[in-house]
């Protein structure tokens, strides 16, 4: 837990890895939704990154138009420590393509100078890193972690997130499961097309119930599907995602006022409190060749922005495949349509 956690401003729901997803008015404990101002505030297992407690979090950012040149004002973490013995294995997803280490059965599966809120999905936690309030040794708190190959970070769509920790806090997003990227492994893999540039929206993916249908859903699927084409959307609604968009049009400095807003900060909070649960859903589907294109297309995307004299020499090195495994052509083809 954290060692100095504020009191939590709002409370919300964070589905379970491996169960039935529950329908949002149905009972059970609420997760606090932390804002963080100070280091103090988040877990010491976030902070603290070792070989021997690895961690699986969801991640996301929010700022004003997050590049190079934009303003990250939260970042949001999902944490969920209480539940980490079902969703993790002792190995990081770096370490499994290097060592081709095999995945662990479905018990313990693998799995801002312009950024003004990253929000941090822990399963038993919610935390919104503010950056504006907490300012630049905040976000330096974190760089550690958000580097580290002892934390698996899920995140839908790395690319302008890692771009602008990059270059506004110096930060080199590292060990990614990129949600956006599974789903278009999983589409191939599975025999249908492939969208263009890897591209599915977190709406779109929360509302394919292949991913976050609710256990009403999921019996009413079962029912119907011998012989009949499914409809596979109509999963997890978030109609207050279009609403951000409209104001965000209206006013580019949203995410920028103080204090934040309950719209804000559930906003913020959706944005991540599924990822941990659409990252299960996925690293069953994957196969070990599908892994392994997850890897490195990760690690390429989180980089495809954030070139420094044309050489991404600083950065950590690729993990390392097998030709019977991945194309490197293929993968490198791949990672320049996303530029």
């Amino acid at each position: 837990m954290a060692s100095d956690a504020p009191s939590p401003l709002l409370r919300t729901r964070i589905p379970t890895p491996g169960e039935p997803l529950p329908d949002e008015n149905s009972e059970g404990p609420l997760a606090p939704i932390h804002v963080v101002k100070h280091a103090s505030e988040l877990p010491s297992g976030f902070l603290n990154p070792s070989f021997g407690s690895p961690l699986v979090i969801g991640l996301d950012c929010e700022g004003i138009e997050l590049c190079r040149h934009g303003a990250i004002c939260v970042i949001q973490l999902l944490v969920n420590l209480i539940a980490s013995s079902a969703l993790l294995i002792s190995v990081t997803l770096t370490a499994l393509v290097n060592n081709l280490i095999p995945i662990a059965p479905r018990k313990t599966p693998w799995w801002s100078r312009g950024t003004a809120i990253a929000p941090l999905a822990f399963p038993d936690a919610i935390y919104l890193v503010d950056a504006i309030e907490g300012g630049e040794a905040l976000v330096q708190a974190c760089k550690g972690s958000l580097e580290s190959n002892f934390i698996t970070k899920v995140i839908h769509d790395c690319k302008r997130d890692s771009e602008a920790l990059y270059f506004q806090y110096g930060i080199k997003l590292h060990n990614v499961v990129d949600t956006q990227i599974a789903y278009s492994l999983i589409e191939e893999q599975e025999g249908r097309n492939r969208s263009p540039n890897d591209y599915i929206s977190l709406v779109s993916l929360l509302a394919d119930t292949r991913y976050c249908g609710t256990f009403s859903q999921m019996l009413s699927k079962f029912a119907s599907c011998s012989g009949v084409e499914v409809d596979f959307q109509s999963g997890v609604a978030y109609p207050e995602k279009e609403k951000i968009r409209c104001l965000l049009r209206q006013d580019r400095n949203f995410w920028t006022y103080r204090p934040l807003s309950e719209q804000m900060i559930r906003t913020a909070a959706d944005d991540v409190r599924f990822l941990l649960y659409i990252y299960h859903k996925m690293m069953e589907k994957l196969n070990k060749r599908s892994r392994w294109h997850l890897a490195i297309r990760g690690c390429l995307y989180c980089r495809c922005f954030c070139l420094s004299g044309n050489s991404h020499a600083d950065w950590p090195a690729l993990p390392r495949f097998p030709c019977s495994h991945v194309s490197m052509q293929l993968i490198f083809t791949t990672n320049s349509t996303a530029n």
